[in-house]
């Protein structure tokens, strides 16, 4: 079971609330994939709201560059179960430094494109990240 709830005006949408059920795999090593089903509720910057229920659908792989590098690729493919030409897509793509056991630095690029957006959104968004995580444990 997954829950999201997001709001984001710079995407220019108000809000997007997720709920679902599915199930992850792993096929291989570094290889992972999932598919479920969810509800989508989004609400634009207007306050028009549009609830759609999608197959969600995830690959995972990570590629093992240097012994303190590693490469993420994940890929979402979200169909509306009642338009297959309505559909959610994300690739992300990212470099880990590990500069040591608690510490990591990592370099990202993601791209999202919605072939049918909220009415005051974007269809396509692409962005760079540059993200630093410490790990307490």
């Amino acid at each position: 079971m997954f829950i999201q709830y997001s709001k984001n005006p710079f995407r220019k949408f108000n809000k997007r609330e997720l709920i679902g059920l599915g199930a992850r795999f792993n096929l291989e090593n570094n290889f992972k994939a999932g598919i479920g089903i969810m509800n989508e509720d989004e609400e634009d910057l207007s306050a028009i709201s549009d609830n759609t229920i999608r197959v969600s659908s995830y690959f995972h792989s990570e590629f093992l560059i240097d012994e303190n590098i590693v490469f993420d690729l994940s890929a979402f493919l979200q169909p509306a179960l009642s338009s297959f030409d309505d559909f959610k897509a994300t690739l992300i793509g990212q470099f880990d430094f590990h500069v040591n056991e608690s510490f990591k630095i990592s370099l990202q690029y993601n791209t999202f494109y919605d072939s049918k957006p909220p009415s005051t959104a974007l269809k396509k968004e692409e962005g760079f990240a540059t993200l630093f995580s410490y790990n307490f444990n």
